[in-house]
Formats: C-alpha cells, sequence, structure tokens
C-alpha cells in the first residue's frame, strides 16, 4: 500500500493531512493497527474548527467528568437550580383528593332548547396538595369542596361554553383552597351525542396559571376602566 494524502475542505480552506505511512515500521505485527489510529486522528483534527486544529485532538475533546457527591461540591454549584432541586424537600407532592362523577345541574350550552332549564353536567376532579394535608396547616375538604361546587353552579347565571365553564369552577377552586397547588378538571354532559360513551371537556390547571389568569384579568379591568 502506497503513502496516501487525506485531504478535506473545512470551511473555505483545504487541510493537507501526514502521509498515514511515514515512521511506520512493516515489521512490527502491528503496524495496521497503528496506521488505522494515526489516520483516524489526522481525519478528526481535518473537521475541527480551525483555531482547534492547532492542537492536539484529545486536548479538544472535554474529559468525562467524575461524579461528585452533593456535599463535596463547591457551594456555587450549591447555589445552582439543578442543586437546589436535589436540596429542595418534597412535601406533599403525591397527596391529591380525587373526586369522580359528581353529577351537578347547571345552566350550560349554546342551543336555544338548552336555555330553557338547567341540565347536568358530570364533573370529575383531581386536585392536588401544595402542603402536606392537615387540619392545622392546611387541607382540603372534599365534602365541602362538592357543595361549594353544587352551590356555585346552581346559582351562577347562563353560561354557553363547557369550557368558560371550568375556568370558572378552576378560579373559585385555586380562590378559596390555598391549600390546593393544582387542578384537573374534566367536564361532561350526559347522553349529549348518541353512539358516544361522553364528550366532554377537560382543563389542567397549576397555582401559577390562575396566578397568570388573575393577573390578565385585572390589567383588562383596568384598560376598560380608562
Amino acid at each position: 500500500m502506497s503513502a496516501r494524502l487525506a485531504s478535506a475542505h473545512v470551511g473555505t480552506r483545504a487541510v493537507r493531512a501526514k502521509p498515514f505511512l511515514q515512521g511506520v515500521d512493516r515489521a512490527d505485527p502491528h503496524w495496521k493497527q497503528r496506521v488505522r489510529d494515526r489516520r483516524a486522528t489526522q481525519l478528526r483534527r481535518l473537521f475541527l474548527p480551525h483555531p482547534a486544529r492547532r492542537r492536539r485532538a484529545a486536548d479538544v475533546v472535554k474529559p468525562r467528568e467524575p461524579f461528585v457527591p452533593l456535599a463535596e461540591r463547591p457551594l456555587l454549584d450549591r447555589a445552582s437550580p439543578l442543586a437546589h432541586d436535589e436540596q429542595a424537600p418534597r412535601r406533599g407532592r403525591g397527596w391529591r383528593v380525587f373526586i369522580d362523577e359528581l353529577v351537578v345541574p347547571t345552566r350550560i350550552g349554546i342551543h336555544p332548547h338548552e336555555h330553557a332549564a338547567p341540565q347536568p353536567i358530570v364533573i370529575d376532579a383531581s386536585l392536588t396538595y401544595r402542603c402536606v394535608p392537615s387540619e392545622t396547616g392546611g387541607w382540603i375538604d372534599y365534602e365541602r369542596y362538592c357543595e361549594r361546587i353544587a352551590a356555585f353552579l346552581a346559582a351562577k347565571p347562563h353560561t354557553r361554553l363547557l369550557e368558560m365553564l371550568a375556568v370558572e369552577m378552576a378560579l373559585l377552586s385555586f380562590r378559596e383552597w390555598p391549600a390546593l397547588d393544582a387542578l384537573t378538571l374534566a367536564l361532561h354532559k350526559p347522553k349529549i351525542r348518541p353512539g358516544t360513551k361522553r364528550i366532554g371537556v377537560e382543563l389542567e390547571w397549576t397555582r401559577a396559571d390562575y396566578d397568570a389568569w388573575s393577573r390578565a384579568q385585572i390589567a383588562a379591568d383596568a384598560m376598560a376602566a380608562t
């Protein structure tokens, strides 16, 4: 095998590699492997950015850093968001109250016949705690929650869309239950369409979504008042 020169274009310039067989002793039983290793190193350097080609390829590749326990890391690393997540206690995560198939009559719908009288809607709710549930610190009384939702839907005026009704229920939930951190509401009308088991809407909110909605509503009211 004769010595060859490998060339490649990096940007607008052509970089020429050294002959692969230069200085190779063919009497060495492993000379072919040494040629392959040398060729791989040369080719890697051809495709590096121009400033990096002035250094060896091994200097460009960042070595894998060993794992260091959190207690032994510098204080700067401990202040990072990732370190904060590792240190922060996971209080209240996993605790939730679930309510399945709460049937409540309310005035809902866009069709003319739906304005005549209230009709039942079925509510599935999942209420996630933001703290450890306790009678002194904060808890979600599911009995009171069902009664409050039923009274709210019975007294409110007609709502055209299920989506807007879900938003109003979410606002009520976050406003009156400080222990609530996340909420999932699924609403549907029973037997609304033949051939289907149920059709409805689902809303997933966190307390951050509630705060953002409240701020946007306050800004809209202020703009309307001017």
